[in-house]
């Protein structure tokens, strides 16, 4: 039912409106004066992120916060102190969410008051990440070491730049070595013979496990080995394992290096007296060569003012490689060298004054005056297969 039926009644009653809000008695969002955009006015939250661990709390550096209302939002990194401040919000009731990796997330709400400032510290409790275990497997690299490794005090390793830096003769360079190992006495191999009472050379050197008799050459002339073909050397002075047998003064094992397999790979090199060649690189997907060879020439002797030399030598070090499924390994390694040096002995009319000399040794000494020359040198052969069977890993050479 209209409250006011008659036309003069509702005319009346327009009038009145019309007169209230024109004397502003009656609120109108149009017609808002400056109190209400006093209420407008922006705000802002600050404070301070922190985190509990047992009794520890201390300052979350970098915590992210984060504030959303009715489609706003705002986001934020705290600082190293863990302090945070979000300025230039609309008043009202904000989310507030804050997060670190660690820690438990929390969130509250906050009543954002026109032109005010909230003051909130947030705690977080730690929460440890658990992360799922990581097992990490490698194949061995160098031969298996279990068993019966040999002293601290008594054996030590030779680096490679200790044979490459000596004469050829090395045993003075292996002298050197040993001096600096601690608790060797006496640490001269030389001195060794002499307490021992022998004229012999007791000493042994292995190339892969194959023994060389005659590894060390005579004036100091060339290495004794290629240094670019081997892969490792070890020294034993006193308590070297039981697999070696043989070596009273010092025991030099000798590892030939392994080709690498990426390319095929060579060198050649050469000076006044001696020239040089390497070569390796792959044999298919599965395995790879490495051949080196040395030699002295008569090439620079005219430079020396000299003539031809008298002394001779040459070396080969070649070295197969095969990886054989299941994780085995095998290996071929061969050495040859050989060396000679001019006599100058007697000649064949001499026979009579070499026989009252020498005696029964003289058709020695007319053979090697004959070929004028005395030779010798080594031939060694070494191959070896190595893995795991089950939980057993092991080496044949």
């Amino acid at each position: 039912m209209d409250p006011c039926p008659h036309p003069m009644r509702r005319r009346a009653l327009f009038c009145v409106l019309a007169l209230a809000l024109a004397s502003g008695l009656w609120p109108h969002p149009a017609l808002a004066g400056p109190g209400h955009a006093a209420q407008e006015k922006a705000g802002e939250i600050r404070g301070r992120i922190l985190g509990r661990q047992g009794d520890l709390l201390s300052p979350l550096a970098n915590a992210l916060v984060d504030l959303s209302m009715e489609g706003e939002r705002v986001t934020l990194t705290a600082s190293e102190g863990g302090e945070y401040r979000a300025v230039g919000l609309r008043p009202g009731r904000w989310r507030l969410r804050a997060l670190h990796v660690g820690f438990e997330e929390m969130a509250v709400e906050v009543q954002v008051p026109p032109g005010g400032t909230v003051t909130l510290d947030v705690e977080l409790r730690s929460r440890p990440i658990l992360l799922r275990p990581i097992t990490v497997r490698g194949d061995p690299v160098l031969s298996p070491t279990r068993s019966d490794p040999a002293p601290t005090r008594e054996a030590g390793e030779v680096a490679m730049r200790a044979l490459e830096a000596s004469t050829g003769m090395v045993e003075g360079g292996l002298a050197q070595v040993a001096r600096g190992l601690p608790g060797n006495d006496p640490a001269d191999p030389s001195d060794i013979l002499l307490m021992r009472g022998s004229a012999a050379d007791l000493k042994l050197v292995l190339l892969d496990g194959a023994p060389l008799y005659t590894p060390f050459h005579m004036a100091g002339l060339v290495e004794s080995f290629e240094p670019m073909a081997l892969g490792g050397a070890s020294l034993f002075l006193g308590g070297a394992p039981a697999r070696f047998d043989g070596g009273l003064s010092y025991i030099l094992d000798l590892k030939a290096r392994s080709p690498r397999r990426d390319r095929v790979r060579g060198s050649v090199a050469a000076d006044l007296l001696t020239g040089r060649a390497m070569l390796e690189g792959p044999l298919g997907g599965s395995s790879g060569f490495l051949v080196a060879g040395r030699a002295i020439h008569d090439l620079g002797t005219p430079v020396l003012g000299r003539g031809s030399s008298p002394y001779g030598f040459g070396d080969v070090l070649a070295r197969l490689e095969w990886d054989a499924p299941g994780g085995h390994h095998a290996f071929l390694t061969g050495f040859w060298n050989q060396e000679d040096v001019l006599l100058d002995l007697p000649a064949m009319d001499q026979a009579p004054t070499l026989a009252e000399d020498h005696g029964p040794r003289v058709d020695e000494l007319l053979a090697l005056a004959e070929e004028d020359r005395a030779r010798w040198g080594n031939r060694a052969l070494s191959a070896g297969l190595r893995g795991e069977w089950g939980e057993t890993s092991g080496e044949l050479r």
